[in-house]
């Protein structure tokens, strides 16, 4: 989960990344943000922890908040949806095999419309 203020270092993280996805598996040179080349080999989330933890840190890191993935991202695998009502939970997330789940954690198993909804 990704919370991002609307600045022109956003704008351009946002650009360099959807880029370097663009290219692949090619290194990426030239980035806006400040970075000499940068590879990302994968997905959005292995290139935002590559710029968060790898070679984009010193033009990255700086400009970026961790926080808790239990209260600002908990995921619902493995009985994670369980946890829907803890209050320190802020924000919780379904994908993969967790989002059959989702139905009955957020609506009590109710279809949402459906009669006897009540949330």
């Amino acid at each position: 989960l990704m919370f991002a203020r609307n600045t022109n270092f956003t704008k351009s993280v946002f650009l360099d990344t959807f880029h370097a996805h663009l290219v692949g598996n090619a290194v990426l040179k030239n980035w806006r943000i400040g970075i000499p080349e940068m590879e990302c080999s994968s997905n959005e989330q292995i290139c935002l922890n590559d710029l968060y933890q790898g070679p984009g840190r010193d033009h990255f890191a700086s400009f970026t908040t961790m926080a808790s993935g239990m209260k600002f991202n908990r995921g619902a695998e493995a009985g994670g949806e369980l946890h829907i009502d803890d209050e320190e939970v802020e924000v919780m997330h379904w994908m993969g095999g967790s989002k059959a789940t989702a139905g009955r954690a957020l609506c009590g198993g109710h279809k949402a419309g459906s009669q006897g909804h009540d949330r």
